[in-house]
């Protein structure tokens, strides 16, 4: 299908979604375009804000993504009490799922980009910094999906994901609950992270995770 044909058939969700969640100043603006595509299951007045200078298009939620990779179905979910942040300009492809709850928040920095079918499930923070770039199929959840006991104690199942600046996560990815990836870093393709890495500009891969090369560097 034609892009600029999807961008037309989606303007009708795209307003519904804007004066849904913003007051009339910003939702008269667009600034998120939502594809036709995209499942809207939840969504309240004030669960988005934009800390920056409010532009048409600014966020653009289920367009493009690379050509070759089939995508699924859009869904967001937004509980209310729970509330994603924009710093600029923010890009997620087809399929992309979001859902917070709990009162949780997703903060996105300033040009981020996520390739087909990413997920990002919060139940309590996850947080990305500037200039991060998301290969398809990737999964960022902050939490367990379900309640886990260790013998009477109960396992902390909530915590924060935190991606740094410039940082590149490959195709294929689990980012699960705790993670800290710090600045400059790339993380290989079906590479599952599991804890902090405390390491600047280093290659993170495996199942479980670990840095495999330091020193590294990379560019789009």
């Amino acid at each position: 299908m034609n892009s600029v044909f999807k961008y037309f058939i989606s303007l009708f969700k795209t307003i519904y979604f804007n004066f849904k969640v913003f007051n009339f100043k910003t939702a008269i603006k667009l600034p998120i375009f939502v594809s036709y595509n995209t499942k809207i299951l939840e969504i309240n007045k004030n669960s988005i804000d934009i800390k920056c200078k409010v532009k048409p298009a600014l966020i653009k939620i289920g367009f493009g993504g690379t050509d070759f990779i089939p995508s699924q179905k859009g869904i967001i979910k937004i509980e209310k009490g729970s509330k994603i942040c924009f710093y600029g300009k923010t890009f997620l492809a087809e399929g992309t799922c979001i859902s917070l709850e709990k009162s949780s928040e997703i903060i996105f920095g300033n040009n981020f980009a996520s390739n087909k079918n990413c997920i990002f499930h919060s139940c309590k923070s996850i947080k990305f910094g500037n200039d991060v770039l998301v290969g398809w199929n990737v999964n960022f959840r902050d939490n367990d999906g379900h309640t886990i006991f260790n013998g009477e104690a109960l396992n902390d199942n909530e915590k924060e994901v935190l991606i740094k600046d410039h940082v590149w996560i490959a195709s294929y990815v689990d980012i699960l609950k705790g993670v800290t990836i710090e600045k400059k870093s790339v993380v290989a393709t079906r590479s599952c992270v599991t804890k902090k890495i405390d390491e600047e500009n280093v290659l993170i891969g495996g199942y479980p995770a670990k840095i495999i090369k330091e020193n590294i560097s990379w560019k789009k």
